[in-house]
C-alpha cells in the first residue's frame, strides 16, 4: 500500500485514466502518460481532451470535494466508486447523495464501468462519463469524453466529443446491445426536483457513429430506485423499479432500445398479508382448499369460538372481517367447501417468519433499496435466475423477497415465504434501522442513504449480507447496530431459508462501498475519515483486514487487478494511492492448526507441530512470511536448529501446508498470534 503521487495542483482533469484501448497499456495521471504495467514515465505522450487537438480543455476533476459531481476523478477498466466529503454529519442535503455505481447493475457479467471500450470487430468506441448533480434538477447531467473508430491509443489523437448530455437526468452505461449497437444505460430521472427517480428505458443510440449521440428515454417514474437486472428475450434489457416510499412495490420492464418502448412484465404493488393475531389476517390450516376470492363465513370451535368471513387458498385462511370471537391455534373451523376437522395450525402462513404488512416509517424512514446480484437458481428445472430484494415487515424484521426470473419467458415470480432464523436473539439483537432518514420522498437528497442486500458464494456456500449506508458520514456513529453488516447462510435447496451466520460493526458510519473482487468477498467501505477493507470467510464472516486513515473520494480496480485510491492530499490537488498491487496475493486469512487441540503434560517436554497456511480472498493458498508469536509459558516454537523460541517467522507455500515444529514445555494454556507485513 503505497502513496504513488501527490498532484501539485487542483485542476479540472482526472487524477487517473486507464486507457481502455486493447493493447494500449497506458495509464494517465492528470494528463501525463505512464506505462500501465511498470508505471514508467511515458515521454512525449499525454492525453488531450481538446476536440481540435490544438489546446487545453477541461474534463473531470483532481478533487471532487468542492464539486457537484459523483465522479470524474478516476476512470479505470474495473468497478469504481466515488464519494463526496463536502459536509459531515448533516442530514438532508443533496451533496450527501450516493454514487449508485456499486449496486445499480444486478448482472454479474455487466458491472457499471465509467471507462468503456466497445467494438463489434469492425468499429470501436471509447467512452468516459461521469454524473453531475446540483440542488436543482436542471443541473443534473452527464459529462462525457468520446472517441470513435480509432486504431491508436488515447495519447495519439483527440476526442470526437468532450461535452455534456442534456439536463434533469443522469445515467450509468451498462452494455452494448449487439443487435442495435445502442449503448443501454440505467437512466435516473430527476426533472421534478427529487432524487432518485427512474426511467424504464434509456440508451445512447449508434455508439459507433462519429456524431454526438442524442439520448433516448422512456417512462419516467418518480421516487424509484432503478436497477439493471440483465438481458432478457430478444437481447432486450430488463429493468427493475423499486419504490422508495415502501418496501413492497417492484415493477419489471423489458426495454426495446431500437423502438425506445417498454413492456411492463410484472408489477408487484401489494404488501404481504399481515399475520393474523386472532382477527383480520392470515392463518395456516391443516387441509388444502380453494374457495375462490368470494367471501365465506367461517366458524371456529373447540378452542374458543369465532365467526369470521374470508377465503382460502391452499392451506392459508385469509380473514377479511370478524363478526365475533377470535381465531386461535388448535381451533376447528367449518364453512362452505371446508373439509371436516380442518384446524388452525399457526398464526400467519406457517411457511415464513414474516408477519407481513408495511413497516411504514416505524422502522426507518423512506429508504432507497437495492436488490442483490442475480445467480443461477438450481432448485428449478427451468432456466431461472434468482435474486433478493430487501423487505422489512410491519414488525421491522428483515424478510427479503426471493425473486425468480424465468429467462426464457421473462416472467418474474416473487416469493414472500422466506424463513429468516437466528440462533440467538432477533434482527434487533444485531442491527437497527436508520432513525435519521428523510420524512418525504419528494426531495433532492432522497439518495443520501440506501439499504442493500448482496449475495455471493464462498467455498461452495451461498450467503446474503444486509447493510445500510449514509452519505453524510457520522450519522450512525453513536449506534453500532446501525452500522452493522449482518450475514446469513442461504439454504440452496429452495433459496428461501436464511440462517444467521455472523455480523460485524463498521468502526464509523459507512458512506458507500466498492467491491474489490469479482466474487464480492473483498469489500471496501468508505467512511468520513477512513477507508476499511473487509474480507469474507465462512469461518469468521466479514473480517476487517486493513484500515487506511485517509478520506478517499474514489477507489477502484484496474484491468491488472490493482486497487487504486485517491484522497485530496496535502496540496488539495489529489493524492494517488495503490492500495493493493495484486488482489490474488493479498492475504485474507492466516490459518494455524496444531497437531492436537490439547496435550496432557506430565513433566516431560512433548514434540508437536503446527500447520501454517495463508489464503487470499479467493480461498487460494499464497506464499508469504508469517510471524508466529507465543503468548503463554506452556508452548515454544522450534527454529531450524531446534532452539526454543517465542517468536518465529516462516514462509507459507502455494501448494501445501508449511509444518512448523513446536514443543509443549509446561502445564497451562498458551495462544498463538500470527502476523504478516503488508
Amino acid at each position: 500500500m503505497t502513496i504513488l503521487r501527490t498532484n501539485k495542483y487542483s485542476i479540472n482533469l482526472p487524477s487517473i485514466v486507464e486507457d481502455p484501448t486493447p493493447g494500449a497499456n497506458l495509464i494517465f495521471f492528470q494528463n501525463e502518460s505512464f506505462n500501465s504495467s511498470t508505471l514508467d514515465y511515458g515521454f512525449n505522450k499525454s492525453l488531450s481532451y481538446n476536440v481540435a487537438g490544438t489546446g487545453y480543455s477541461t474534463f473531470g476533476y483532481s478533487n471532487i470535494n468542492s464539486q457537484d459531481s459523483w465522479g470524474g476523478v478516476m476512470f479505470l477498466n474495473g468497478e469504481v466508486t466515488h464519494v463526496k466529503h463536502v459536509i459531515f454529519n448533516t442530514n438532508n442535503d443533496y451533496r450527501n447523495n450516493l454514487d449508485l455505481s456499486p449496486f445499480s447493475s444486478m448482472d454479474p457479467s455487466r458491472p457499471i464501468k465509467n471507462c468503456r471500450y466497445d467494438t463489434n470487430g469492425t468499429n470501436n468506441s471509447v467512452l468516459l462519463t461521469y454524473r453531475m448533480q446540483s440542488s436543482t434538477a436542471g443541473n443534473n447531467y452527464n459529462n462525457y469524453f468520446r472517441r470513435v473508430n480509432r486504431s491508436t491509443d488515447l495519447s495519439t489523437s483527440y476526442p470526437d466529443q468532450n461535452t455534456s448530455f442534456g439536463t434533469s437526468y443522469t445515467f450509468l452505461p451498462v452494455y452494448r446491445n449487439t443487435v442495435t449497437n445502442n449503448l443501454v444505460c440505467i437512466g435516473d430521472y430527476n426533472a421534478s426536483g427529487y432524487f432518485p427517480g427512474a426511467y424504464a428505458g434509456f440508451n445512447l443510440p449508434g455508439i459507433f457513429s462519429n456524431s454526438a449521440p442524442s439520448p433516448a428515454s422512456v417512462t419516467a417514474v418518480a421516487n424509484r430506485t432503478n436497477q439493471f437486472v440483465g438481458v432478457g428475450v430478444s437481447s432486450q434489457a430488463i429493468m427493475m423499479h423499486n419504490s422508495v416510499g415502501n418496501d413492497f412495490s417492484q415493477t419489471f420492464y423489458r426495454y426495446n432500445d431500437s423502438a425506445n418502448t417498454v413492456v411492463n412484465l410484472n408489477d408487484y404493488s401489494s404488501a404481504p398479508s399481515v399475520q393474523g393475531t386472532g382477527g383480520i389476517g392470515v392463518y395456516a390450516i391443516s387441509n388444502r382448499h380453494e374457495t375462490g376470492t368470494g367471501s365465506i363465513t367461517v366458524t371456529g370451535s373447540g378452542v374458543g369460538a369465532a365467526s369470521v368471513t374470508g377465503y382460502i387458498f391452499g392451506k392459508v385462511l385469509n380473514v377479511t372481517a370478524v363478526t365475533s370471537g377470535a381465531i386461535v391455534v388448535g381451533q376447528t373451523i367449518a364453512g362452505t367447501g371446508i373439509t371436516a376437522n380442518t384446524t388452525i395450525t399457526a398464526l400467519g402462513t406457517g411457511t415464513t417468519t414474516s408477519v407481513g404488512g408495511d413497516r411504514t416509517t416505524s422502522y426507518g424512514g423512506y429508504q432507497p433499496k437495492y436488490a442483490s446480484r442475480t445467480f443461477a437458481d438450481l432448485s428449478t428445472s427451468t432456466v431461472t435466475q434468482g435474486f433478493y430484494v430487501p423487505y422489512f415487515d410491519t414488525a421491522g424484521k428483515f424478510q427479503p423477497f426471493y425473486y425468480q426470473w424465468n429467462t426464457v419467458t421473462d416472467n418474474f415470480v416473487r416469493n414472500q415465504d422466506v424463513m429468516v432464523t437466528y440462533t440467538t436473539g432477533t434482527l434487533a439483537t444485531y442491527w437497527a434501522a436508520d432513525s435519521a432518514s428523510a420524512t418525504s420522498v419528494n426531495v433532492t437528497y432522497g439518495a443520501q442513504r440506501a439499504v442493500i442486500n448482496e449475495t455471493f458464494t464462498y467455498n461452495g456456500g451461498r450467503y446474503l449480507t444486509l447493510m445500510q449506508l449514509h452519505g453524510a458520514g457520522g450519522i450512525y456513529d453513536a449506534n453500532a447496530s446501525q452500522r452493522t453488516m449482518v450475514t446469513y447462510t442461504v439454504d440452496t435447496s429452495t433459496y428461501k431459508t436464511l440462517a444467521y451466520h455472523s455480523s460485524v460493526a463498521i468502526p464509523s458510519t459507512p458512506k458507500n462501498i466498492v467491491w474489490l473482487n469479482d466474487n464480492r468477498t473483498l469489500l471496501g467501505v468508505f467512511a468520513y475519515s477512513a477507508f476499511y477493507i473487509y474480507n469474507f470467510t465462512s469461518a469468521a464472516g466479514w473480517t476487517l483486514i486493513n484500515t487506511q486513515p485517509y478520506q478517499f473520494n474514489a477507489v477502484g480496480r484496474d484491468s491488472l487487478g490493482r486497487i487504486w485510491g485517491q484522497d485530496t492530499g496535502p496540496l488539495g490537488g489529489g493524492r494517488i494511492h495503490i492500495l493493493l498491487s495484486d488482489t490474488t496475493s493479498m492475504p485474507a486469512t492466516i490459518s494455524v492448526v496444531p497437531a492436537a487441540p490439547m496435550f496432557n503434560y506430565t513433566g516431560t517436554n512433548q514434540l508437536t507441530s503446527l500447520a501454517v497456511d495463508a489464503y487470499n480472498s479467493y480461498s487460494t493458498r499464497i506464499a508469504l512470511n508469517v510471524t508466529l508469536t507465543v503468548v503463554g509459558t506452556s508452548l515454544r516454537i522450534l527454529d531450524g536448529a531446534g532452539t526454543q523460541c517465542t517468536t518465529y517467522t516462516t514462509a507459507t507455500s502455494t501448494s501445501t501446508s508449511t509444518i512448523v515444529q513446536a514443543m509443549i514445555v509446561g502445564p497451562g494454556s498458551s495462544s498463538l498470534r500470527a502476523t504478516i507485513a503488508l
